[in-house]
């Protein structure tokens, strides 16, 4: 400041000595000057800034005039304020910052000490698990399997944990202790030592070989949404399923391929031999237009592009060519296809005698102009496949011709002189040594053609597989896919890119009687695996128009690889190919049954057991029961006979329209309702083909306990149509012993033995039926199930289980009889050669028209792109069914997405994109008056929907008492590390309803809680903010104010709970498809940030299967947070 004012002293000095006026003008600036540096420094300024970095008022050399003076010292003081500001404005700046430093400090400890938390916790149970009986008996059985099998990691591992818990020991003041320790350290080190000499057991290499040679389950045709296929998929097609006179004359009248397949023989235990073609299609003729119409149907609805028909051409002499012609005279058969020429010799290797040529393949200059030129009508029809244009020719061993290039070349050239244009010519890799990789000119792409030349092979003997007799050749399947997997192929290490080619299991034993060849431990896993690898080098290496996958093939029944059903595994083989090529898991967790409209034949005698224990159920079991499409027997118990008389009355005033004989026993309270089933049935079972058995359940100690008896009688016996399609499935797979729904999803967490293995164990003993129990059960929890007697019969006939076997009732959880059958009747059926199905059944619900409540809907919508989705849209038209809608929209749209919403509602609002739905709710309410309505929704375009109209929602809600409710809750969770508990006091989470769609009663909308809540609502900056504090805090602000609310889906908390320390985990997010089982109407579409892409496939699939939502609305794509 000194400097300063010297500065100030010479500058006034001049000034003095020319106007005596300008001085006295000049110290009132200085004063003034003064006065604002008090007034700033004090008020506003550090002291720093206050004595260093003020501006000096600057004058003149010149002499100067009041007025002169008067000016100056304005400016200056103008001057100096500025300044002030701008260091006043760089303060604020500074102390928000530090304010943001400081805020992000908080968080990081409040994620400290939660992570420290969730560390000791994990430790803690962690340490209470080792330190557990269960987990000592667990680890010693796994160090004696290890053992056992000659495992070294196991061994390995035994000896690491041992040497620690041995020298603890041998460091113990116990001299006993002390010398057991060291002799079992030496006895551990001589096994140890022993284990390394020993080879691997048979069957347990490091190649991890599967026990089954041939693993896949029976599916029935599934339905695809084809719009996410990935590649163009061609089949190898032969057409030998026909008569013609060559083959009667070489093998015997009729022979066809089905003649080699009928006639097939297991070669060794296990062996999938014959193949029996599904009832579905039967042991066609290809001679049948008809057929072919069939299969070109299933074709197009699995994805499948085109058909490679095999081509035998010799000489100008054609075989097996009636479908192709038959083919060509169909043009409404609306399918493409290309031609293979198979242009080996004929020979009788179908029967082993290789010498023996039946028709000769001979080449010559004539005939390679003849062979086109027979080609050019099937080349110029409108269905022959092009690749960019060009019709495809397929070779099938180029090698053995005798100039491949100038036969080609012929070709081309014919085609270019007689109207065929450009052709494609694609050569199959057959019959080539492993390093030929140098692309060949004559050639435009070459084809895989699995088993040849797909990767090195790896063969067994036969011995392994206890063969009958050592006369065939055994290959390894899961070789191929572990080269796939490793990039190791001879596709891979090619320098120029080929078409991909998959099979199935190979196997053409029906064909030979010696020398035939099988490749093992093939399973749908695995073929699912190689064709994604497929798909996925094809859309790597080819753009999209040339982007061909072929697959062996769709036919090949005497090779054994095919994709028409067959009669063990029905659809699995095709099903599993469009899963592949949709992208979707190899299986999906939800089976659904198709769906049957139709009637179909009586699938017999069937037997109903109903145990009611609360009578007061009993209408609701009845109306169910009435939808049953075939005459049935039903026997009912009970405990009283006050429940008796209950009943019977019920069953008065609505009668059961089926059937054919009821009856009504009195039996003890014990046993739960298994007791009373093998009381009332054990002596009848026998006399029927199925039993269903159905009980009163309330599950009273969950909040969810009637939506799980309704979710188990809904794909029971929720329709006609429900129940026709299970038994169309007993109808159709032979083996299937036991149907019963997937768990409900919120009993995830107790699907286990709990302590009723053993007597599991004991009974199957009993029953004298070999089965190994997997560690966790499959059992239809909640006890309610339709099984083939035949394949349960043996638990009521020959367990030797009576009343008395039963315990009596003490509100046991666990490990009684009753619990132990529950798990064991898949068990059963398994010992007794069935199977056992999980499956739903499609969502039929019965439409509802709207009911006269008059409803406000508050959409708020944002995209990024302005646009309203055809998603969007469609959830919009069904809601206006039942309300009015305004359209808060979070920017401004375009002008074709105003038209298509003006139709549909009410008002439009446009506001600046702030603040996320509720300020959005806010803006809207302020505007807008409710009270002509009776109902408020407030819902956003996070979701997607509905799968079941509006108009049930509201129905099934209709009822409940409540003031408000939404469709899910979220439970109250402490869990600090989430983001929207990091600014709640302790980190806790209150139960709330969630605000994607919430709806309010005119009690509730027209209090004050409501009015005030609303009116303190402000924008909020991030979306955990708005969370924390309006989402997580409404629900309990109107419930404080005496408000009652409620959920749509009871069980959503449950959901929720399932995983309590995942800090991303949101069950909706996560586990999206256990709420549309259970009925729920809306997807969430930010699924995108939490599934993978088939997880995400696979939802949208099962949306479709189970509720007829049209799936093309929901164009869902992975995306990273």
């Amino acid at each position: 400041m000194s400097d300063k004012r010297k500065l100030l002293s010479r500058q006034n000095s001049r000034a003095l000595r020319s106007d005596s006026a300008a001085a006295n003008l000049l110290s009132a600036v200085e004063k003034e000057k003064l006065a604002l540096l008090q007034i700033y420094s004090k008020a506003l300024l550090p002291d720093s800034v206050a004595e260093h970095q003020l501006p000096t008022p600057h004058l003149p050399h010149e002499e100067i005039t009041a007025d002169q003076a008067e000016y100056v010292k304005r400016n200056y003081c103008c001057e100096l304020e500025r300044a002030l500001a701008e260091k006043q404005h760089a303060l604020n700046l500074c102390q928000q910052e530090l304010e943001t430093i400081r805020r992000k400090c908080r968080n990081l400890t409040d994620e400290r000490d939660a992570l420290n938390w969730q560390v000791e916790y994990d430790r803690s149970y962690l340490q209470e698990i080792k330190t557990s009986r269960s987990w000592f008996i667990a680890r010693c059985l796994h160090y004696i399997f290890g053992f056992l099998r000659f495992n070294t990691t196991i061994a390995k591992e035994a000896k690491n944990d041992l040497d620690t818990l041995l020298l603890r020991e041998s460091q113990s003041h116990s001299i006993i202790r002390g010398k057991v320790a060291v002799i079992l350290h030496y006895l551990i080190c001589g096994a140890g030592n022993l284990v390394k000499t020993l080879p691997t057991a048979e069957g347990t290499s490091d190649s991890g070989l599967q026990t089954v040679v041939y693993q896949s389950s029976y599916q029935d045709d599934e339905s695809f949404d084809l719009s996410r296929a990935e590649a163009k998929l061609i089949t190898f097609y032969l057409p030998q399923f026909h008569t013609f006179p060559e083959n009667d004359k070489w093998w015997g009248k009729g022979f066809t391929e089905w003649t080699n397949t009928r006639k097939a023989q297991p070669r060794f235990p296990g062996h999938y031999q014959p193949r029996t073609p599904h009832v579905d299609i039967g042991y066609y003729d290809l001679a049948d237009v008809n057929t072919l119409k069939r299969q070109v149907e299933l074709a197009k609805a699995h994805g499948i592009t085109a058909f490679c028909m095999y081509y035998y051409w010799f000489d100008g002499k054609k075989l097996m060519e009636k479908p192709l012609e038959m083919f060509l005279a169909h043009p409404e058969i609306d399918f493409k296809f290309c031609l293979c020429w198979a242009n080996e010799n004929w020979t009788r290797t179908w029967d082993g005698q290789a010498s023996s040529v039946l028709i000769q393949q001979n080449y010559s200059d004539e005939n390679d102009v003849n062979f086109i030129a027979d080609l050019k009508r099937y080349l110029k029809d409108p269905r022959y496949l092009r690749c960019n244009g060009r019709p495809v020719i397929l070779v099938y061993h180029a090698k053995i011709l005798p100039d491949p290039e100038r036969t080609f070349q012929t070709w081309r050239q014919w085609c270019r002189k007689n109207g065929v244009g450009e052709i494609q010519i694609w050569s199959c890799r057959t019959f080539i040594k492993d390093d030929e990789y140098r692309k060949p000119l004559q050639a435009d792409r070459e084809v895989e053609f699995p088993p040849h030349m797909v990767s090195s092979l790896e063969m067994f003997h036969p011995s392994k597989f206890e063969a009958y007799e050592e006369d065939g050749f055994y290959y390894d399947y899961s070789k191929i896919i572990r080269d796939v997997k490793d990039q190791t192929t001879m596709a891979d290490r090619s320098p120029y890119p080929m078409y991909r080619c998959t099979m199935l299991g190979w196997d053409n034993s029906c064909r030979r009687a010696t020398g035939y060849s099988v490749w093992q431990y093939f399973s749908l896993q695995s073929y699912h695996f190689w064709l994604r690898r497929a798909i996925e080098y094809t859309r790597k290496h080819f753009i999209e128009q040339e982007r061909f996958v072929f697959i062996n093939a769709w036919n090949e029944w005497a090779e054994g690889t095919y994709l028409e059903p067959d009669e063990r595994y029905g659809y699995a083989s095709i099903n599993t190919t469009t899963r592949a090529l949709c992208n979707l898991p190899v299986q999906p967790e939800y089976e659904v049954l198709q769906p049957h409209t139709g009637k179909i034949t009586s699938p017999g005698k069937i037997l109903i057991h109903f145990h009611c224990f609360y009578p007061e159920l009993a209408d609701e079991f009845i109306a169910y029961f009435n939808h049953m499409p075939f005459p049935y027997d039903c026997v009912i118990t009970t405990t009283s006979r006050n429940h008796k008389k209950k009943i019977e009355i019920a069953l008065k005033q609505q009668p059961l329209t089926q059937c054919s004989k009821t009856k009504v026993m009195v039996v003890d309270n014990h046993g739960r309702d298994v007791a009373p089933f093998f009381a009332s049935c054990s002596k009848i079972i026998g006399d029927y083909d199925f039993v269903g058995h159905f009980h009163t359940k309330r599950s009273l100690s969950v909040t969810w306990g009637d939506e799980w008896r309704h979710y188990l009688l809904d794909n029971m016996l929720g329709s006609s149509g429900q129940i026709t399609a299970v038994f169309r499935r007993f109808q159709r797979d032979a083996k299937l012993g036991i149907y019963f729904p997937p768990p409900y999803p919120a009993m995830r967490n107790y699907i286990n033995w709990e302590k009723n293995r053993e007597r599991c164990e004991e009974l199957l003993k009993r029953l004298s039926l070999s089965v190994d129990l997997p560690a966790q059960p499959v059992f239809p929890v909640g006890q309610m199930f339709w099984a083939r007697t035949k394949a349960v019969g043996r638990l009521f006939s020959d367990a030797g289980i009576s009343r008395s076997s039963f315990e009596r009732e003490a509100n046991q959880q666990t490990n009684t009889l009753a619990h132990a059958i529950e798990r064991i009747w898949s068990y059963v059926a398994e010992g007794s050669g069935y199977s056992t199905l999980m499956a739903h059944a499609p969502i039929q619900r019965k439409t509802i028209k709207p009911d006269p409540c008059r409803r406000l809907a508050l959409y708020v919508h944002y995209s990024a792109d302005n646009t309203v989705s055809e998603c969007d849209l469609y959830m919009l038209r069904e809601l206006k069914t039942t309300a009015d809608i305004v359209f808060i929209n979070n920017g401004r749209l375009k002008k074709e997405a105003i038209r298509k919403l003006l139709p549909i509602t009410e008002k439009i609002l446009e506001r600046e994109n702030k603040g996320y739905d509720f300020a959005a709710w806010h803006d809207a309410l302020s505007k807008l008056s409710l009270s002509e309505y009776d109902e408020l929704i407030l819902l956003n375009n996070s979701i997607a929907g509905p799968f079941i109209p509006f108009a049930n929602i509201f129905d099934r809600m209709r009822e409940s008492l409540a003031d408000f409710w939404g469709m899910t809750e979220f439970p109250e969770t402490r869990n600090p590390r989430r983001e929207e508990a990091k600014s709640l006091p302790g980190g806790i989470i209150p139960r709330h309803l969630q605000s994607y769609f919430l709806v309010f009663r005119k009690r509730a909308f027209e209090s004050s809680a409501f009015l005030d809540f609303w009116a303190d609502v402000s924008v909020a900056a991030t979306l955990p903010e708005v969370v924390a504090k309006y989402e997580t805090q409404l629900s309990g602000i109107l419930e404080k104010a005496g408000l009652k609310s409620d959920v749509y889906l009871k069980s959503s908390g449950a959901l929720q709970n399932i995983d309590i320390i995942d800090p991303s985990w949101n069950a909706l997010y996560c586990r999206p498809l256990d709420f549309v089982v259970l009925g729920f109407p809306f997807l969430k579409k930010n699924i995108c940030y939490y599934l993978e892409q088939p997880e995400i496939n696979e939802t949208i699939h099962q949306i479709s299967l189970l509720t007829g939502y049209p799936s093309n609305l929901l164009n869902i794509t992975h995306k990273t947070r």
